[in-house]
């Protein structure tokens, strides 16, 4: 499922794509991040990631009320993430200063497992891409990994995440300011270790 605009699963339109007959035939079913979280435009507020997720993911929670839900969430770097947003054209970020607040991954979880109280949510820590892909692939899918050829294992290695990729690059030309630098690596050690102790949240990577 990806969203057709940039209201996602806002404002319940998740119905009548998601009524009962229509799941029926499927066994899984991958939603984008831009339908559950929104786009990029509306990502990040000087007080908060994704303001709107708690109304979008309680939407998923209602659709899937009588089925298992697993909520998958890839994280990187803060300062990578920052990197990458810079270089999108739908992103303009807010104005900030060496007083500016980090913003937290393991709050953005926190806000999901309350609005979506009986999904199991993993993490994967994209921090290094090349060594989680195939796993969270893996885990998306529903395939074992070690039956993939080796052409293939390869291949994904190699050209999957490559927006991750050049975000490291772009850290490395787009100079932040060396304050907000640090804050950001503290407080993404911080949200791993935050996430890691968190009840019906796995940690991966």
């Amino acid at each position: 499922m990806i969203a057709t605009d940039n209201l996602g699963l806002l404002n319940d339109a998740v119905e009548p794509v998601l009524s009962r007959t229509a799941l029926d035939g499927f066994e899984h079913i991958v939603i984008s991040e831009h339908a559950l979280l929104g786009p990029v435009s509306e990502m990040l507020t000087k007080r908060t990631m994704f303001p709107k997720a708690k109304r979008r993911v309680q939407n998923i929670d209602r659709a899937f009320s009588d089925r298992r839900l697993n909520l998958h969430l890839a994280i990187a770097p803060q300062a990578e993430c920052w990197a990458a947003l810079l270089a999108d054209d739908d992103f303009s970020p807010p104005r900030s200063d060496n007083s500016a607040p980090v913003h937290s991954w393991a709050n953005l979880v926190s806000r999901i497992t309350a609005a979506c109280p009986r999904a199991q949510v993993t993490v994967w820590n994209f921090e290094q891409p090349d060594k989680v892909v195939l796993p969270f692939l893996s885990a998306l899918l529903g395939i074992d990994g070690d039956h993939l050829d080796r052409k293939t294992r390869t291949a994904t290695t190699q050209h999957a995440c490559q927006q991750l990729k050049n975000a490291k690059l772009l850290s490395k030309i787009i100079q932040l300011d060396e304050d907000l630098q640090t804050r950001m690596d503290v407080q993404y050690e911080l949200d791993l270790t935050t996430l890691a102790a968190m009840p019906k949240v796995t940690l991966i990577g």
